[in-house]
């Protein structure tokens, strides 16, 4: 996956995280990339948190048109 910043992610299943964890079908805001690229920064209502690129539990949202 490669996530950029500004585009809008979906959580398909619960991602622990540090001290708390994202629900499942949780939309992410991606806001940051690591300077290694291999993470992303994500904001959601109630929280924020690095995940993985390599992480399976998320997916981009369809774009209309």
């Amino acid at each position: 996956m490669n996530p950029k910043i500004g585009e809008l992610w979906r959580s398909t299943w619960r991602i622990p995280m540090p001290k708390t964890s994202v629900p499942e079908g949780t939309m992410l805001l991606v806001v940051e990339r690591s300077k290694d690229s291999c993470e992303s920064r994500v904001v959601w209502d109630g929280g924020t948190g690095w995940i993985s690129d390599h992480c399976t539990l998320w997916e981009p949202v369809n774009e209309v048109g």
